[in-house]
């Protein structure tokens, strides 16, 4: 399978590009959500997970010549960058929903740099990367949308979109 972006014949098994330009999109999507922060330092929860290594990588590339500081800590603060990713996200999104449950934490004071980036890209950042990871759990929820993912490409992105447009509402 050819590559989508480059063209070259490696693709990965079960993904539209190889593996550089497979580790380039999920930098790239990841540093887009960085640039929105305008912070001097940095508060980085780290644990893990696939999600944590991969954020911690991209940090340190995007910030190696930069004079911010990165504070790592174990537990989520005010304004701590949080490996939580896109389908997490959404899967919490979903519960609020379908169930009025929250997972407790305050969206509002936390960043979500993976927003862009599903677990399964973390994992396979990893994989090619050699980077060592705990596996996180998935609950039902989560299981389900992986599912629904693979049969209708987008579905990520797409609950995505209907978040933010529903916060946009909810604001008003």
């Amino acid at each position: 399978m050819n590559c989508k972006s480059c063209g070259k014949n490696n693709g990965l098994e079960g993904r539209e590009f190889c593996r550089n330009c497979f580790l380039r999109s999920v930098e790239h999507r990841i540093k887009k959500e960085l640039r929105l922060i305008k912070k001097d330092s940095i508060i980085l929860q780290v644990d893990e997970s696939a999600a944590s290594k991969v954020l911690e990588q991209v940090i340190s590339q995007v910030f190696e010549n930069s004079k911010r500081t990165i504070k790592k800590v174990a537990k989520p603060v005010e304004n701590a960058f949080v490996p939580v990713t896109l389908d997490e996200i959404n899967a919490e999104f979903l519960k609020s929903i379908l169930f009025r449950k929250t997972s407790g934490k305050k969206g509002e004071r936390l960043k979500f740099p993976l927003a862009r980036v599903t677990s399964e890209e973390c994992e396979e950042y990893c994989r090619i990367k050699g980077i060592k990871h705990e596996p996180r759990n998935k609950d039902e929820i989560q299981k389900l949308l992986g599912e629904i993912e693979k049969t209708y490409s987008g579905t990520h992105f797409s609950l995505k979109s209907t978040r933010e447009k529903l916060d946009e509402i909810r604001k008003k």
